[in-house]
């Protein structure tokens, strides 16, 4: 039995996973629960490798600590890479086969935990499409980046999601705040 791909993130109501500038700062602006990060670190207690894409790697490789030392993690890019850290792998692809050959073999290496897919959004794109993603554990959160930012799928195809299979409330807002809107802006001609 192979592993899964699990793809846990978080997504303003809009649909964006981060920036224009690839940066997830409107994050910040949240208190993350004690339940919410509960259930964050059970969801990692059964996870051995992270997927991820170059952008992504970009802009957490600073993070101190790095987030997931402990575990093997592949960065997905489409030209060569070699980093200093020992837990980091380059996985260069040239195309949606190599893609799905590169995942495939990962999947099915022996181990009793899964693989997480962090991001970002033209990786697991390509991902969803190939049909490698097993679960998708989706944060909504209550936000609109607008025109500003990346989306969660970037492709030309519509994407439909299945129904949940299990849905979970957290109170993520720690403040309320109350805007006026000019309506006449958000009606279509």
């Amino acid at each position: 039995m192979s592993r899964k791909l699990i793809l846990y993130i978080a997504t303003s109501l809009d649909g964006k996973i981060a920036c224009q500038d690839h940066s997830i700062t409107w994050l910040e602006q949240f208190g993350f629960t004690d339940e919410l990060l509960k259930n964050y670190h059970d969801f990692m207690g059964n996870i051995d490798t992270t997927i991820m894409g170059y952008k992504t790697f970009e802009k957490i490789k600073d993070f101190t600590p790095f987030p997931y030392d402990q575990l093997n993690n592949w960065v997905v890019s489409r030209q060569k890479r070699t980093f200093e850290r020992t837990d980091l792998f380059g996985l260069q692809i040239n195309g949606q086969e190599q893609l799905k050959q590169e995942i495939q073999t990962l999947k099915n290496q022996p181990s009793t935990k899964d693989i997480f897919l962090i991001g970002g959004g033209e990786l697991l794109t390509h991902l969803f499409e190939l049909g490698l993603i097993d679960e998708c554990i989706i944060s909504f959160i209550p936000i609109y980046l607008a025109d500003q930012g990346i989306h969660l799928f970037q492709s030309s195809r519509d994407i439909l999601l299945p129904m949940p299979i299990e849905s979970l409330q957290f109170p993520v807002v720690l403040n309320e705040k109350k805007y006026m809107i000019r309506q006449e802006r958000y009606l279509l001609s």
